[in-house]
């Protein structure tokens, strides 16, 4: 996967995201989960933070010992956090 998208890495940097800001997510009102790796790029885990406090009903899990690509590289950990949080919805 990530060999078939290098071809849109250099357009990726050339147009990079807007910031985030705290007003971007004041109509959100449903459950969230924010997952990130442990190893994640450091600006991921500084979204993910951000988010975490401007989102009321959000839930933060870790990857251990992955990276930005946690679902694939734990695939069962990344899943089970899904579950649970879907699991979680349902019991609600």
């Amino acid at each position: 996967m990530a060999t078939d998208n290098a071809h849109t890495l250099a357009r990726q940097f050339r147009d990079p995201l807007p910031a985030y800001m705290p007003e971007d997510t004041a109509d959100l009102r449903c459950p969230v989960l924010l997952i990130d790796g442990e190893k994640s790029p450091d600006m991921f885990h500084r979204t993910v933070t951000a988010l975490q406090g401007w989102l009321p009903d959000a839930r933060r899990e870790t990857v251990r010992g992955a990276s930005h690509g946690m679902n694939l590289a734990h695939p069962s950990a990344f899943n089970r956090y899904v579950d649970d949080f879907i699991q979680a919805m349902s019991a609600r």
